[in-house]
Formats: structure tokens, sequence, C-alpha cells
């Protein structure tokens, strides 16, 4: 027998929208867990897939705290990160680097990522090199 409609809104909003626990949603609506788990529906992360384009998904609280989204035709996965407004969840941006629309698959963000780690080993070192002149300079005999 499949639940009253009214069940699983509520069974999702409090699952989604609260930190209500699965064994207290189960036993205010009066379902199992197994029952609760079939009843929920994944939310969209806001970012769409990299490899197909299909709106990646996150499919529980887990893996919405991880950030790792999922795309339902593809099954690929992507760390996403929220943006904008920051206490919405669902407008999230590939966290690679670039907006949505940097996501082209043809590896652009994952460029600047790889360019912006190199300048800033390139600084570090940097600031290493100069802390030792300085200390070298400064050096009495």
């Amino acid at each position: 027998m499949d639940p009253d409609p009214r069940a699983v809104e509520e069974a999702n909003r409090l699952y989604w929208d609260e930190e209500t626990s699965v064994a207290e949603i189960a036993d205010r609506l009066d379902l199992s867990r197994r029952a609760l788990y079939d009843a929920l529906r994944p939310i969209p992360a806001g970012v769409a897939c990299d490899r197909c384009g299909a709106e990646l998904e996150f499919a529980n609280r887990s893996s919405r705290r991880a950030r790792m989204g999922a795309c339902p035709a593809c099954r690929n996965e992507v760390v996403v990160e929220a943006v904008g407004d920051p206490d919405s969840e669902r407008r999230l941006e590939v966290l690679t680097g670039g907006t949505t629309d940097d996501v082209r698959g043809d590896g652009r963000a994952q460029d600047l990522r790889q360019r912006a780690i190199f300048i800033g080993g390139a600084a570090i070192a940097g600031v290493a090199l100069g802390t030792v002149a300085a200390l070298l300079a400064t050096r009495r005999d």
C-alpha cells in the first residue's frame, strides 16, 4: 500500500527543510523507515551535469552536506558549492571555480583551478625565499 500523498509531502518537507531525525519523521508520520526512505525524493542541486547537461540532484541530506551532486541521467558525481544567498542550499555553483555557464565539459574551469594553485604555490615559494634571503643578509659573523 502506498503512503498518503500528504504524508509523502510532509516527509520530504521535514527531511529536507528541518533537522528532524529519520526515526522521528517516521514515528510522527506512522511510517516504517523503509517506507520513509522510499517516499523521499531527491532535491535539485541547481547545477547542470558537466557530462550530459541534466540537472544534478542531492539524493539525501548527507550528500547535500558533503555537496556531492549526482546526475540522474549519467550517474556523474560533482562536488558543488553554495553561492549567492547564504540561506539558499539549492542555489549552487561548481566548486572548480567557474559559474554554471563555464561548465561546458571543455576543462576550462579545471584549467583555471590549476592555474590558481600554481600561482599560489609560486607566491608561497617567493615568501620562503625572501625570508631566507633576509635572514642571510642580517646574519653577522
